[in-house]
């Protein structure tokens, strides 16, 4: 499921993916952990806007 929304919209946060799926953040984190120890997945941070506090991360397809 994860994979399949990463696929459908691209690159999303924890709590984006947690919302879309309605998942405890335990189980997710647990199933991310797994898709990047795969390959499948990768993680990225970037930067807010505004530049103060903390960068998101995201979470995306590994390139083939």
């Amino acid at each position: 499921m994860i994979y399949t929304l990463l696929e459908k919209n691209g690159p999303m946060t924890r709590d984006e993916l947690c919302e879309e799926t309605h998942e405890p953040r335990t189980n997710l984190y647990r199933v991310l952990t797994d898709l990047m120890a795969n390959g499948l997945i990768t993680e990225f941070t970037e930067k807010t806007d505004s530049g103060y506090g903390r960068a998101n991360t995201f979470f995306t397809l590994r390139p083939p």
